[in-house]
């Protein structure tokens, strides 16, 4: 039993450890592009980034100080709606991104001061992968983010980078009619787009792979070659085709994108007769891929 306990704990400190990794290095890469690319590029930003942009115009405060005093009404929200363990990570993450956002104005001495366009388009790229990291440990930045999540929790198949998208553009709506300024704005559009394709990418694309049906009336040969020379296990589906009635069997197997080719060789060679499908998957975890987190 102690040692069962022993175990629990190691566990539980370890995951809390990458917690904190993974929230400082999402923080570190979000406060970096904000003083680096966003704020020098006078770039519109969404959510309560963007909130604490205007007031930060009107008033001078710090946007890290702004950005953690916004979220705090946010909080009651992502308790009610995303459940209390959901809500103390944010807190956790809402701090250190708070933190972080005014310690990069203070060890980032320099600022990217050309165009424009490219500040947009790397400050939001940049952004986006700091969130995705915060996302992959099951926390999120706050503010337009806990609103994604209750969007993307009502609308379970939209994705969350499309929903940080939707809050974002909200509250840019908002930036336009009280500063007046459109041009800002623009690029902040073009920086939410970049944004969002980043965190979708890490979140949903960085583990793509291809997923193979086949039918073949020489499957046990294809299966084997599967096994023994591609490195690839394959699931074997009994079925009854439609039209003939007949009863079939199909090959199911999941490959990384460089060995589609070998894989066709393989089935060309046994069967060129088989039929094939051959479709994307978005994500592949599990063994002989990559872990869930």
């Amino acid at each position: 039993m102690n040692c069962l306990g022993r175990k629990q704990n190691h566990y539980m400190i370890r995951d809390v450890a990458k917690d904190l990794v993974y929230d400082c290095i999402g923080a570190l890469l979000q406060g970096a592009a904000l003083q680096f690319f966003v704020l020098p590029g006078e770039i519109a930003l969404g959510g309560v980034p963007g909130i604490a942009q205007i007031i930060r115009h009107l008033t001078g405060i710090s946007i890290g100080l702004l950005t953690l005093l916004a979220n705090i009404p946010l909080f009651a929200a992502a308790w009610l709606s995303l459940g209390k363990a959901v809500t103390l990570k944010t807190i956790k993450s809402v701090i250190i991104l708070s933190l972080f956002i005014d310690l990069a104005a203070w060890f980032i001495p320099m600022h990217y001061e050309g165009d424009r366009l490219l500040a947009a388009v790397f400050g939001g790229a940049v952004i986006g992968i700091g969130q995705s990291l915060i996302f992959l440990r099951c926390s999120t930045g706050g503010g337009g983010d806990i609103i994604a999540k209750i969007i993307q929790k009502k609308s379970p198949g939209m994705k969350l980078g499309r929903a940080v998208m939707i809050v974002n553009f909200s509250v840019m709506a908002v930036y336009a009619l009280v500063l007046k300024e459109l041009e800002t704005v623009l690029y902040g559009i073009i920086c939410m787009v970049f944004m969002a394709q980043a965190l979708d990418m890490v979140l949903y694309g960085l583990n793509k792979g291809a997923a193979m049906l086949i039918i073949s009336k020489k499957n046990d040969e294809i299966t084997d070659r599967f096994i023994n020379v591609l490195r690839r296990g394959v699931t074997v589906y009994h079925g009854t085709g439609g039209y003939s009635s007949d009863a079939c069997t199909t090959l199911f197997c999941v490959m990384n994108n460089r060995q589609i080719p070998a894989a066709k060789a393989v089935i060309d060679s046994i069967d060129p007769e088989a039929f094939t499908v051959v479709s994307e998957t978005k994500d592949v975890f599990g063994q002989g891929f990559t872990s869930f987190y």
